[in-house]
């Protein structure tokens, strides 16, 4: 039996607030292609986008008798492929019932990912600022056509956004805004269209995320200014949050007024594929300015002197 030559086509990713595709014509239409949706929330520091296409991906792929084969034969096996559709290796076709997985941490590869029962296993993985997406495992059977791939966001991303009440004419600078939260996780993924999972392995070492804030601006009492963070990838958790910054007042001259040190506590809980944007209101109250602080005018009005009559005849002409 003739064999047919087997490629891999990586389409370009389609990115867009809602899932859209984009598919890479192949000549051929016996080559294998790879079909990739990926979806894009809030812009963070490293992510997948227009701006930041994607241009490699990693396949683990292989063949059995059927899907409930207990041994699969791996042809691709961390393979990179890149958005022209060339991978590193050439492999071809059988007539065997086959099984892919893709990923890409930023367009890069990781070592250790490997196949563990079946599923895409990542053993240690450590948050950055890669953006780091994946497929579920796709049954693609005994055809020879496109492999449709939905590479989906593995991480989350947090941010924090500030408003104000506080007068129009005053500054607020925040500084020192962290918070502490695992930055790594062992990542299991799932066939069809199930749900991978994450897990917390050995606590982070370094669980602190710093975050900077935009230029401090004069953020006014309408709130149509607003003081936003960065924005970081995290490791999909339930975290008990002790979140702290500090406040800075300023006056029209940049004098600064007053400064406050704030702490909130709170349970979070981050699922892979979204992006959590935590809002903040500062009032006068919150930076105890009560209305002994507030600067007062009391006006005292001098009456007017006693009338004193001076006769005065004007000379008209």
């Amino acid at each position: 039996m003739k064999k047919s030559l087997l490629m891999l086509g990586a389409a370009v990713a389609a990115l867009a607030s809602c899932t859209n595709e984009e598919v890479l014509n192949v000549a051929q239409n016996k080559a294998i292609s790879f079909e990739s949706f990926v979806g894009k929330s809030t812009k963070a520091i490293g992510d997948i986008d227009e701006n930041n296409p994607l241009s490699a991906f990693y396949v683990f792929g292989g063949y059995g008798e059927d899907k409930n084969s207990v041994d699969f034969t791996n042809v691709f096996n961390n393979t990179k492929v890149n958005a022209d559709g060339t991978a590193e290796t050439i492999e071809y076709w059988n007539d065997q019932y086959y099984q892919f997985v893709g990923y890409s941490d930023g367009n890069q590869k990781l070592e250790n990912a490997t196949i563990k029962n079946g599923v895409l296993y990542i053993p240690a993985y450590t948050v950055g600022e890669k953006d780091l997406i994946a497929s579920n495992v796709k049954d693609h059977g005994t055809q020879k056509g496109t492999v449709n791939m939905t590479l989906k966001h593995l991480l989350a991303k947090v941010k924090f956004t500030f408003t104000s009440t506080i007068p129009v004419g005053y500054e607020v600078e925040i500084s020192n805004l962290q918070f502490e939260a695992d930055k790594d996780g062992a990542y299991t993924g799932a066939i069809g269209d199930a749900t991978g999972q994450w897990e917390i392995g050995t606590p982070s070492a370094d669980k602190t995320y710093s975050f900077n804030i935009t230029n401090p601006v004069k953020i006014n009492a309408t709130g149509d200014e607003t003081a936003v963070s960065d924005e970081f990838y995290v490791i999909p958790q339930n975290p008990s949050l002790t979140i702290t910054f500090t406040g800075i007042l300023k006056d029209d001259n940049g004098t600064e007024i007053t400064r406050k040190d704030f702490t909130s506590t709170m349970s979070a809980t981050w699922i892979s594929n979204n992006a959590y944007n935590y809002t903040a209101e500062l009032t006068q109250e919150k930076f105890d300015l009560n209305d002994n602080n507030i600067i007062k005018f009391e006006p005292n009005v001098k009456p007017w002197e006693g009338e004193t009559i001076s006769p005065v005849t004007p000379d008209f002409q």
